[in-house]
């Protein structure tokens, strides 16, 4: 729909309306977002050109209100741009006092098994994220979608 919607639930799980539009003209995917330092952070994939693109690049966003529409594209973005780690694979986590982001590896095939990358910077000038550690799925699987 070219545009971010927030749905809420009517009769939970089986009907939802949509309750605002978070960001419009912007074609995003498996948006998550986090509170941190006074700001919320929307991760987002974005399908630019073509439908294929989506999984290459990571987009950040920032607002002082989740609901507002106020949200600001971060100066960095694409803040990722590695098909390896780009596409999110679940919510953003905080273990012993660091912040991890799940995201899938696309490289060689959608969603072949998962990365934890550990972010060491954000805020609304800065993003930087490392690579903690990779986890593949069982010889009996196809790949890894998610961990939340």
């Amino acid at each position: 729909k070219n545009n971010l919607q927030l749905y809420k639930a009517v009769n939970f799980p089986y009907e939802w309306k949509v309750e605002k539009t978070l960001i419009e003209n912007c074609k995003l995917l498996d948006a998550i977002w986090i509170f941190h330092d006074d700001l919320y952070f929307m991760f987002a994939n974005k399908i630019n050109d073509y439908e294929y693109d989506k999984n290459d690049n990571l987009y950040l966003y920032y607002s002082d209100d989740l609901l507002n529409g106020n949200w600001k594209s971060h100066p960095q973005n694409p803040i990722v741009t590695d098909s390896r780690k780009a596409r999110n694979a679940g919510n953003i986590f905080i273990k012993k006092g660091k912040m991890y982001r799940p995201s899938q590896d696309c490289s060689e095939t959608y969603g072949a098994n998962l990365v934890l990358n550990e972010i060491v910077e954000l805020s609304a000038e800065k993003y930087g994220e490392v690579i903690s550690e990779s986890i593949f799925p069982p010889k009996h699987f196809v790949g890894l979608h998610t961990f939340n």
